[in-house]
């Protein structure tokens, strides 16, 4: 793909000077150099090579040259050609955009962008260069058009030979922009690593974007603290908590960082929010919690301790209080509205066999 979009601009400034012709060879031969030493330098770097790729980019450079010299033979065909180039490229970037089932860039490119995008985020950037990028190509697309119907008069000769530069220079441009202010965005947000539903880490994320219904899984620990009279302590969720506010919940829940080990990640949440330091915990279990908001790969652990019970962070606590199996059965006869307990609560009390099948 990036050896169509060089034939293009290659084509274009080597016709501006010399004409179509002598642009169409040049532009051939100078792809086929960079489409092989981009071959030879990623295969010797370790890199992700395709020669599936090479092929259908050479395919479609057969294509556009064996169209560009048809164009030569026809009325106004390099604007034609013009035409055909920026409707192929607003295709490729919409589909890739916009249809979410497949990705025609990765396609064309032998699906090497399926290995080196991987990760959910990386997935999510590159889509939405696709989508400005098609912008832009329509744009081009539709200047092309006009240009070819005769549109623009004493100026198509300026349009013929260097729009081309300067609708990339913008579309450059603005990608550069918008990569600064994504970076300067998420720079001083917590980061936090997407796995599969194996708990394989596969990347990472900005954690605000976690919890915008993006679906993207990202691990969690919980820990469910019992006092040795066998009764559980649960934390009462504040009311600025945008999802279950002011419902009972896991004593302790919380995300794990970018580079953070799980002991570590479970000793600072539990720490920050109910005030517990160098305590032993079991793992119990580990599950895949789905939401209208996030997706979270829960490992979750028990412990036992009495207290007393300090918070760290005093505003991501409004209260906690040890609840004895009795209570929790009440709680959740409930109906769904009066219930007072989160539905991922119940969900684990379940899973540590508190709940009798009743229960459920």
């Amino acid at each position: 793909m990036l050896v169509l979009f060089l034939y293009f601009i290659v084509d274009a400034f080597v016709s501006a000077l010399y004409g179509s012709l002598a642009g169409s060879i040049s532009a051939a031969i100078f792809c086929v150099v960079v489409s092989v030493l981009q071959y030879i330098f990623n295969k010797k770097r370790g890199r992700a090579v395709s020669l599936r790729g090479v092929v259908i980019d050479a395919c479609l450079l057969i294509v556009f040259v064996a169209f560009d010299v048809l164009s030569d033979s026809l009325e106004n065909g390099h604007r034609l050609m013009a035409v055909v180039s920026a409707l192929f490229f607003t295709l490729v970037f919409a589909i890739s955009g916009w249809y979410s089932k497949i990705n025609l860039l990765s396609v064309l490119s032998g699906n090497i962008l399926d290995k080196v995008l991987d990760s959910p985020y990386m997935v999510y950037l590159m889509r939405n260069t696709m989508r400005r990028m098609s912008v832009w190509s329509a744009i081009a697309l539709v200047v092309y058009l006009l240009n070819y119907l005769g549109i623009f008069g004493e100026f198509s000769e300026f349009v013929d030979n260097w729009f081309v530069f300067i609708i990339v220079s913008l579309a450059f441009l603005t990608e550069a922009i918008y990569s600064r202010v994504i970076r300067k965005k998420y720079k001083d947000v917590e980061w936090v690593p997407l796995v599969t539903e194996e708990g394989k880490i596969i990347g990472q994320a900005p954690r605000p974007l976690v919890h915008n219904g993006s679906g993207w899984l990202h691990p969690v620990v919980h820990l469910h603290v019992f006092d040795e009279e066998g009764r559980i302590l649960l934390q009462k969720r504040p009311a600025h908590k945008k999802i279950q506010p002011l419902k009972w919940d896991t004593a302790v829940g919380g995300h794990i960082a970018v580079g953070e080990k799980v002991e570590q990640a479970l000793q600072r949440e539990a720490r920050e929010e109910v005030g517990l330091r160098g305590f032993t915990a079991q793992h119990t279990h580990a599950y895949v919690w789905h939401s209208s908001v996030e997706n979270e790969y829960v490992l979750a652990f028990k412990t036992i301790n009495n207290g007393p019970f300090e918070p760290e962070f005093k505003d991501e606590v409004d209260e906690l209080r040890f609840w004895t199996a009795d209570e929790i059965r009440q709680e959740i006869k409930k109906t769904a509205e009066e219930c007072n307990l989160t539905p991922n609560l119940c969900e684990e009390l379940n899973r540590l066999g508190l709940l009798t099948n009743n229960d459920k």
